[in-house]
């Protein structure tokens, strides 16, 4: 008597972990953590070069600002040119 309610519930389990499986791997919710692991990586990428950019500027300071003076020199008189 009690094997067989049991075994009920181990089915009626069995079906609702599979509907919520079926629920889960909908093509929204793949493209969705496929959207959030694309993200994260591009977040982590941005920092990395984000931290470069910021170690390069710190040891090569004279470097940099001539860099950004010739950048600017340059725009300026391309701009200036009509």
């Amino acid at each position: 008597m009690f094997g067989t309610k049991k075994d009920k519930n181990h089915i009626i389990h069995g079906e609702l972990e599979e509907s919520y499986g079926e629920a889960l791997e909908s093509p929204d919710h793949k493209f969705n953590d496929t959207a959030r692991k694309y993200a994260s990586r591009a977040s982590d990428a941005v920092r990395t070069s984000t931290d470069n950019i910021k170690s390069q500027i710190e040891s090569n300071p004279i470097t940099c600002v001539a860099v950004a003076a010739t950048t600017a020199f340059i725009i300026g008189f391309l701009l200036g040119r009509r």
